[in-house]
C-alpha cells in the first residue's frame, strides 16, 4: 500500500510537471504570437472613430495624427465620424469592434470622464470596454463674449450678469461637456445666471455668438483663437492654471479675479477595445508619441493653444481614471443633468 501511494504520488508529480510545462509553452506561444502581431502591425488600414462631427477640434486633431501615422506605417489611417448623443454613439460603436488594434476610438474629457458620471445608462463602460492607448492633447476652455457686450473684463461681466439675471444668453457646444460644466460653475461662482443655450457643436455655437443670439460662450481655445484674433469675439478668461500659449494675452480666471475657479481643460486621446494585445497597444502609443513630437504636429498644436500629449499607455490609463473621479465631483457639485 505504501509503495503504491509513493508510486502514485510520483505519477501525479510527473503529470503536474508535464501540465505546467504545457501551460508554460502555451503562454510562451501566446506571448510570441502577440509580439509577432505587433511586429507585423499594421498590415492593412487602421480606422479612428471620432464620435463628433467633422470640422471641430476633435476631428481636426484626429486627422492630423492620422496623417502622420499613415506616413509612418505606410498604411491608410482613416477617420470615421460617428457623432451623436454627446459622443456616446461613436464610442459605443468603437467598443464593439474587433480587439485587434485596427479600430481605435477617439476619447475626450466629455466622453471618457464626464459622461460616465452624467449618464445613467451609457451604451459602453469607459473602464471595462476600452484600454487607453495614448493622450493626444490638452486644450484650455476660454470664456468668450460677443463684442457688443459692454463688459471688458471678468469683473465687469460678473457685475453685468448680476444686474440683469438671466438676460444674457450663455451658449456651449453640447450638453454635459466640459464647456457646459464650465458655464454652470461660472454662474455658481458669480452668484448669477445666464439663460443657457446648448448647441450641437461649435460651428453653430460660434455663429450664434458672433451673430448676437448668445452673448456669453465657453469653448476650447482651438476654436476660439481665430475669431478672437479677427476681432469677431472677445476673450475674457482662460479656465486653466496657466495662460494658453496660443492666447498669451488672455488672463486665467485667477488672474482675472476669480481664484479657485475649476480647471476645465479639455483633452483628447485614443483608446482601443479591451482585449487588444499590449504589444500592439504599446506600438501604437510609441508611434502616436513620435507623431506628436514631430515639428509639424507639435508646432500646429502649440499655435492653436493646445499642449501635445505624451507618456505611456499605462500613464494615460491612470490619468483617465483620475479625470473620471475629478469630473465626477464637478458634475455632482454643478448639478448638471442631461435628459
Amino acid at each position: 500500500m505504501e509503495r503504491k501511494t509513493k508510486f502514485g504520488s510520483k505519477v501525479l508529480a510527473v503529470r503536474a510537471g508535464v501540465a505546467a510545462l504545457a501551460a508554460g509553452l502555451a503562454l510562451f506561444g501566446a506571448v510570441g504570437a502577440a509580439h509577432a502581431q505587433a511586429g507585423d502591425f499594421p498590415n492593412r488600414p487602421v480606422k479612428i472613430v471620432v464620435p463628433f462631427p467633422p470640422g471641430g477640434p476633435s476631428d481636426t486633431i484626429a486627422r492630423l495624427v492620422a496623417e502622420r501615422l499613415g506616413d509612418a506605417w505606410k498604411q491608410s489611417v482613416l477617420v470615421d465620424n460617428r457623432p451623436g448623443a454627446g459622443g456616446n454613439i461613436g464610442l459605443a460603436f468603437a467598443a464593439k469592434q474587433p480587439a485587434d488594434g485596427y479600430t481605435l476610438g477617439q476619447v475626450a474629457t466629455s466622453t471618457f470622464a464626464v459622461n460616465p458620471n452624467l449618464y445613467k445608462n451609457l451604451p459602453f463602460d469607459a473602464e471595462k470596454d476600452f484600454v487607453p492607448v495614448a493622450l493626444l492633447t490638452r486644450i484650455a476652455n476660454v470664456l468668450l463674449v460677443n463684442p457688443e457686450v459692454p463688459a471688458k473684463s471678468l469683473t465687469e461681466l460678473i457685475a453685468l450678469m448680476k444686474s440683469k439675471p438671466g438676460a444674457l444668453n450663455g451658449g456651449y457646444p453640447g450638453a454635459g461637456n466640459s464647456a457646459h460644466i464650465a458655464l454652470v460653475m461660472l454662474e455658481r461662482a458669480a452668484g448669477a445666471e445666464t439663460t443657457r443655450v446648448p448647441y450641437k457643436g461649435d460651428a453653430d455655437g460660434m455663429q450664434a455668438l458672433m451673430g448676437g443670439q448668445v452673448q456669453v460662450y465657453f469653448t476650447v481655445s482651438f476654436v476660439a483663437a481665430p475669431q478672437i484674433k479677427a476681432g469677431k469675439v472677445r476673450a475674457i478668461a482662460i479656465a486653466s492654471p496657466q495662460r494658453s500659449p496660443g492666447l498669451p494675452e488672455v488672463p486665467t480666471f485667477a488672474e482675472a479675479g476669480l481664484p479657485g475657479f475649476m480647471d476645465t481643460t479639455a483633452w483628447f486621446g485614443l483608446a482601443a477595445p479591451t482585449g487588444v494585445p499590449m504589444p500592439i497597444v504599446r506600438r501604437i502609443n510609441e508611434e502616436v508619441n513620435r507623431a506628436l513630437a514631430g515639428p509639424k504636429v507639435r508646432d500646429y498644436l502649440l499655435r492653436i493653444g493646445a499642449a501635445p500629449g505624451s507618456g505611456t499607455a499605462e500613464e494615460f490609463a491612470e490619468f483617465a481614471r483620475s479625470e473620471r473621479a475629478r469630473w465626477g465631483r464637478a458634475v455632482q457639485e454643478s448639478g448638471v443633468k442631461v435628459e
